[in-house]
């Protein structure tokens, strides 16, 4: 009932906080998914588990995460997310140590924060430039080829409570209610 329902409203994320990547543009609400913990990275995901969550890094904790920072994404398997080529093909989740092709550019797609805040609506840059695109708008492929930030390069970025006790996340933020 309504005793239950609660509204988070996220003003600030920490330099290094797990998230669930949701694709925007696509009504069946995709998530990002590292296949097997640590394998290529897709958008066809209708729930979360331990595999649809993501640590986002700020290489220089220097603060709250910002717009125009620069992050590593971390799989739940320990391993970096790296845009094949530094950009400009697919995503995969295995790589052990962090280069170029494992920065991602933080860029606020969402209208309505103001310059310099992170809203939940976010697009990815890759280190040459282009954006992660989940194909389709979800549903499938994600790949680091768009020019400029559309429909399929935002992402909802849905934080995740780490429980203590067990380790596993909890979502919040998701919209409901």
């Amino acid at each position: 009932g309504a005793w239950e329902k609660f509204k988070i409203d996220i003003k600030e994320y920490p330099c290094n906080t797990v998230v669930a990547l949701r694709a925007l543009a696509n009504k069946d609400k995709f998530y990002l998914v590292a296949e097997g913990g640590n394998g290529k990275i897709r958008a066809d995901r209708t729930s979360i588990g331990d595999w649809e969550q993501f640590r986002i890094v700020k290489t220089k904790c220097d603060g709250y995460l910002k717009p125009g920072d620069t992050v590593n994404i971390v799989t739940s398997a320990g391993t970096f997310v790296s845009a094949e080529g530094g950009g400009g093909k697919e995503l995969r989740g295995n790589r052990d140590r962090a280069g170029d092709w494992e920065k991602f550019t933080i860029v606020n797609a969402d209208p309505k924060y103001p310059p310099g805040k992170l809203g939940l609506v976010v697009a990815l840059k890759t280190a040459n430039g282009k954006f992660v695109s989940a194909m389709g708008g979800g549903g499938g492929e994600v790949l680091a080829q768009g020019a400029k930030i559309g429909d399929w390069e935002k992402l909802v970025m849905l934080p995740q409570i780490v429980a203590a006790t067990s380790g596993r996340a909890m979502q919040f933020g998701s919209g409901k209610g």
